[in-house]
């Protein structure tokens, strides 16, 4: 249920938290904040830079975070 602002007798919608992945790789540090709402994003978000020829991060580096996050394995990552 929202809060009722009680000036203008509105409701107040709440802001999900912002959320800050950070990973450290050979001297490279990528920082991904997201909130509840923006997973999907996430999980591309960290599939394009894994694929990005020009970061160190690779496939294997963002399926550990997704899963960490409980985000799961992208489809056809078997689980060793």
């Amino acid at each position: 249920m929202a809060a009722l602002n009680r000036i203008s007798g509105s409701t107040a919608v709440k802001k999900p938290a912002t959320r800050v992945v950070e990973f450290v790789k050979g001297g490279h540090r990528y920082s991904f904040r997201y909130d509840d709402r923006s997973e999907l994003a996430l999980i591309c978000a960290l599939l394009g830079t894994a694929i990005d020829p020009r970061l160190n991060l690779d496939l294997d580096d963002a399926c550990k975070l997704m899963e960490a996050l409980g985000l799961g394995a992208p489809p056809g990552k078997k689980k060793v």
